[in-house]
């Protein structure tokens, strides 16, 4: 699979390492999203790259050992005793030439095994003058490498030269790894695969995004069977009750109550796992636009990665059809809910590519409206946005379908957005986002193009 953007990224690291005094620098972010590949894209020749493993300390050191050695001949004859000794002694033959960096991935695995190693890399990067190697520690536990640099009790809070926290990439790259599909299509794929790079690279081996949607996970040696639970197992030991608030959150409970309801728990219980939810990125906190936060009531909880979304609607339901080897009628009834269940990812992404400026505006924080308007009559938006500067109010309503005439939604949409409590004399600007759209008349229309166009970050 080539290597998609991360421009920003590669520039942040390549300045890093061209600094005379050495560097720390920390990557992290959730499985798959191409850390590995992308320090690998970065690392100079003169760099050791070293993924760790579950193994013992004293096994880690001799991998780390072997590793230094491809650089370093004879470096792993000699055995290391402790993690202090050999930090030290990569440091010391690093003085005469041999290896400017040094890559170690999957830092958590080592951690857990040598919880004192922090404490020492911390003694190792304050004397900094007599460093002699660049440090990149990366890892895909977010929890924990959040724990190790920035939490200010960590021992290495405040050492980071650079902190980076990988994320998916943009709806818009789609286009350049699958580009024989229509708009209309890559919209569907993003909806099922999310901004993941390891997740696209599998999809591109199958001709028909049903097969591979079957291929991966609609058996149960599927490659992507079992993923939501490795992801959730990478930051907590029990991964019930995250996979129960995630099941529920994507079959509709999105209240607090209503996830409290089905799971039988408190309100009160339910906050931290659902904070820590949403700290990875997992689950996202939806307010009405322009709401204050302290109106906890209106607050929905929505699934935020598109796979999980995909993995909880469809998958977990028919885990048991899957396990009789029924493959095939679980693709059916992802065929049959797949056009309903991509309106809400297509929305959300008319909302992104919105705020990011694919109106030729930018509209920040632009976001659902749901609520009691000024006649105190239920209404709702699919996205409202204030411009800049605060002289327009945008308006938009997303549909998964074709439209021939967009005209009536038009006009019933700058009718609702006069009643809007947020309206307050702004010029009202609306938009109609279709899959398709026949005649637009000059108005504001967002198609999968023109949406996919503008989110390639």
């Amino acid at each position: 699979m080539r290597f998609y953007n991360r421009v920003t990224e590669l520039k942040q690291i390549r300045t890093a390492l061209k600094q005379k005094d050495k560097q720390f620098i920390v990557l992290y972010g959730r499985r798959r999203t191409g850390k590995s590949t992308l320090l690998q894209e970065v690392l100079p020749k003169d760099g050791v790259y070293h993924v760790a493993s579950q193994l013992s300390s004293e096994l880690q050191r001799e991998e780390l050992a072997r590793s230094v050695a491809e650089k370093l001949p004879g470096f792993s004859a000699v055995r290391y005793p402790s993690w202090n000794v050999l930090l030290e002694a990569i440091n010391e033959r690093a003085s005469g030439g041999g290896i400017n960096c040094l890559v170690i991935d999957e830092f958590p695995y080592l951690v857990r095994k040598e919880s004192a190693l922090p404490s020492l890399l911390q003694r190792w990067l304050d004397q900094r003058s007599r460093l002699n190697v660049h440090l990149i520690l990366c890892g895909s536990s977010q929890q924990m490498m959040g724990d190790l640099v920035l939490t200010q009790t960590a021992p290495l809070y405040g050492r980071a030269d650079e902190i980076i926290k990988l994320g998916p990439l943009g709806a818009g790259w789609l286009q350049d790894h699958l580009p024989d599909l229509s708009p209309e299509a890559l919209v569907t794929e993003f909806a099922t695969w999310g901004g993941i790079p390891r997740y696209w690279q599998l999809r591109g081996r199958y001709d028909d995004h049903l097969i591979a949607i079957q291929q991966l996970m609609g058996q149960t040696t599927g490659v992507l069977y079992g993923e939501a639970n490795r992801l959730l197992l990478d930051e907590v030991r029990d991964v019930t009750q995250p996979i129960s608030i995630l099941n529920v959150v994507a079959g509709g409970a999105n209240r607090i109550s209503e996830i409290g309801g089905r799971l039988q728990k408190s309100a009160a219980s339910l906050s931290r796992p659902l904070n820590r939810l949403i700290e990875l990125n997992y689950l996202t906190k939806e307010r009405p636009y322009g709401s204050p936060h302290r109106k906890t009531k209106l607050t929905l909880y929505q699934v935020a990665d598109p796979f999980l979304r995909f993995y909880y609607r469809f998958v977990l339901p028919n885990r048991t059809l899957i396990e009789l080897d029924q493959g095939e009628v679980f693709v059916d009834r992802v065929q049959t809910a797949l056009s309903q269940f991509v309106s809400q990812p297509w929305e959300q992404l008319c909302v992104e590519a919105t705020a990011r400026g694919a109106l030729d505006k930018i509209y920040p924080g632009c976001g659902r409206w749901w609520g009691k308007n000024t006649d105190g009559q239920p209404m709702e938006i699919d996205f409202v946005g204030e411009s800049l500067d605060g002289s327009e109010l945008l308006v938009g309503e997303c549909k998964w379908s074709d439209l021939d005439d967009p005209a009536p939604l038009r006009d019933r949409l700058i009718r609702k957005a006069a009643l809007l409590p947020v309206y307050h004399g702004q010029k009202i600007r609306s938009v109609i986002a279709a899959r398709s759209i026949a005649r637009s008349d000059g108005y504001d229309t967002l198609t999968p193009a023109s949406v996919l166009k503008t989110l390639r970050y």
